[in-house]
């Protein structure tokens, strides 16, 4: 099935609500309220269904009235085409106009017209009304797409209109990844929690796991709805109603679903900002009324540059420090709002990024200009410990495969693409520094990637790879059974070596020895040839295992057997308390000798205390 959203605005009274119901028998304005003011309050959505051409128009009626404008933005945020109903005898009012502005911050590039009441004014007047709408739309650079006079009472002119929807298209993807902004959250008796919304990037199916963004609840789809009928997906550009495995009031209007693992909230995003000529400028460091997809939430404006005008809209980058955590994606649109002061945004860098000025600035014209290259130039050059792309999706609309293939054309980088991280060719010097002190202090150091890599965990095992073997190029280091040495290490059996540096290390610690990680960094020691020095030793009772991260050298432990039990011969019992008192333990390591104690048959634990068991 082909979906299209549509929105339908114009200013208050106009006839929207009443051209839906005619093309399709919907009654919008349901609630009390609405019917009350005779006004449309809520958004409210329904559908028109072409069999013949298997294709779904999806219309979100949205507000006219100018108290309602924020209820308008989160109805129109992911539309495909925008419905301009305008009254032939009023014409052009505000509202019309700020829809209009609108859809443009929006992306909503496509406007439909209906121009209503045609019964009740001249043919003339109908056509002063259409000229007026096409140079306004013109004007806001978007793209008209046709015009149909329309009254309730002719049916003619409503089916005109229908052809038309018929023939609408909907907008492609600016990326491909799912997400939908909840706009509304219920209970549904003997179903549970039920969210609706529309479905943006990818599609949604049932038994799909979701994660809302905002709270980190992991929620499965039950059931999908569209327009009344079950379905087993919901594809994008459709409205659709989710049945999640959620608790009421979990989920709230305004929270984002997408698939775990892709979207990153920040308080922190790079934009930026248009207003149309004419119209208010926004100062610096002001606090305004952001909506972005559904959520609304305040925001500090913090001005990177002056304003400038081109083609009839003032420009600036700006950072938004939001209230709420904001879980944007590249190029995503959003609007700021304050009583008359309207403006529009693009989202440029949805990742806070420690960033000068000057940096950012640089950052931000290449992104509008979508000249990723040149923003990964600056970003690897900003994060020298290195710069992950694993966000290329929310932060550039890339798949990591587009985002590494950017990155292959840089010079001065080093792209580890298994990592999806990429490095300033100046981290490489940096790290053959660091092993070169390191076989200078230590002549008979053991060097493998990932022992360089968990010492310097800013580095990822294929960039530690790559610094190690072009040491052993250069003649600094050999490579000897998978590990690197110093091209002038003594040592000529590994395995006896490892072993020997463990034990003798063990036997000068005494009682509370290094856990086996810090005592393999202590003696330059890979991990792999230190667990098997360990389970060697361990094998020859040499030492002896207490606990996962503890060894300690056999005659050390014997020692200590026979002070607990010259503490258990003089008190009574032993405990954690005398054990740090006696031999001057920490608690960790009192705690693991008494827990070795109970392997022993004459050895009974009562609550915290062990004692023989003859005296138990």
């Amino acid at each position: 099935m082909q979906c299209v959203i549509v929105a339908t605005a114009g200013h208050i009274d106009h006839g929207k609500t009443s051209l839906i119901r005619a093309l399709n028998g919907f009654e919008g304005d349901s609630s009390s309220e609405e019917k009350r003011r005779a006004i449309t309050i809520d958004l409210s959505f329904s559908n028109l269904y072409f069999p013949e051409i298997d294709k779904n128009i999806a219309f979100v009626d949205v507000p006219g009235h100018h108290k309602f404008t924020k209820t308008m933005m989160t109805g129109a945020f992911a539309c495909d085409v925008l419905l301009l109903v305008v009254s032939a005898k009023e014409g052009i009012m505000p509202q019309t106009l700020e829809h209009l502005r609108i859809a443009a911050f929006l992306g909503i590039q496509s406007v439909l017209v209906a121009i209503t009441h045609k019964d009740i004014v001249d043919v003339q007047r109908c056509e002063i009304v259409k000229k007026e709408l096409q140079e306004l739309i013109a004007s806001l650079k978007l793209t008209w797409i046709d015009c149909v006079f329309t009254a309730l009472d002719d049916d003619k002119s409503i089916q005109s209109l229908r052809t038309i929807l018929a023939t609408l298209t909907s907008k492609p993807p600016a990326i491909p990844l799912f997400r939908f902004y909840i706009d509304r959250s219920f209970e549904v008796v003997g179903t549970g929690c039920v969210v609706s919304g529309t479905v943006q990037g990818d599609c949604v199916r049932t038994k799909d796991q979701l994660m809302c963004c905002d709270t980190g609840a992991l929620v499965s789809v039950k059931t999908i709805t569209m327009h009344k009928s079950k379905v087993d997906f919901a594809p994008p550009s459709s409205r659709a109603a989710l049945n999640l495995s959620a608790k009421l009031g979990e989920l709230k209007c305004g929270y984002i679903l997408s698939k775990k693992g892709y979207l990153r909230g920040f308080r922190k995003i790079d934009v930026v900002l248009h207003i149309f000529d004419g119209m208010p400028k926004i100062a610096h460091n002001s606090m305004i009324a952001m909506v972005i997809g559904s959520k609304k939430t305040m925001a500090r404006v913090l001005l990177l540059q002056d304003f400038v005008l081109k083609d009839g809209i003032h420009q600036a980058f700006a950072t938004l420090e939001t209230q709420e955590p904001v879980f944007a994606i590249f190029e995503e649109k959003f609007i700021l709002k304050d009583g008359t002061f309207l403006a529009g945004g693009v989202v440029l860098n949805p990742i806070a990024d420690p960033l000068g000025k000057a940096q950012k600035l640089a950052l931000l014209r290449a992104l509008l200009a979508r000249d990723f290259a040149g923003a990964f130039a600056i970003l690897v050059q900003a994060h020298k410990r290195g710069f992950g792309i694993i966000s290329s999706m929310q932060r550039f609309g890339l798949r990591h495969e587009d985002a590494l293939a950017i990155l292959q054309t840089l010079p001065s980088v080093f792209v580890d693409s298994s990592a999806l991280i990429v490095y300033p060719l100046t981290q490489i010097a940096h790290l053959q520094n660091i092993v070169c002190m390191m076989i200078a202090k230590n002549k008979n150091a053991l060097l493998s990637e990932k022992s360089l890599c968990l010492r310097e965990n800013w580095a990822s095992e294929r960039l530690c790879a790559h610094v190690l073997t072009a040491l052993v190029q250069s003649g600094k280091l050999r490579h000897k059974n998978g590990l690197f040495l110093s091209t002038k290490s003594e040592i000529c059996d590994i395995a006896e070596y490892v072993k020997t540096q463990i034990f003798d290390a063990l036997c000068a610690q005494g009682i509370a020895p290094l856990a086996p990680y810090n005592l393999y960094e202590t003696l330059d020691i890979d991990r792999q040839s230190g667990d098997r020095a360990l389970k060697s030793l361990c094998a020859a009772r040499k030492i002896v295992r207490l606990q996962a991260n503890l060894f300690v050298e056999s005659v050390c432990l014997s020692g200590v057997l026979k002070q607990l039990r010259d503490i258990i011969a003089h008190e009574g019992f032993v405990d954690v308390s005398l054990v740090k008192s006696h031999l001057g333990l920490s608690r960790k390591y009192a705690i693991a000798y008494l827990e070795y104690l109970d392997s022993f048959a004459d050895i009974v634990k009562q609550n915290q205390r062990r004692m023989l068991a003859t005296q138990g």
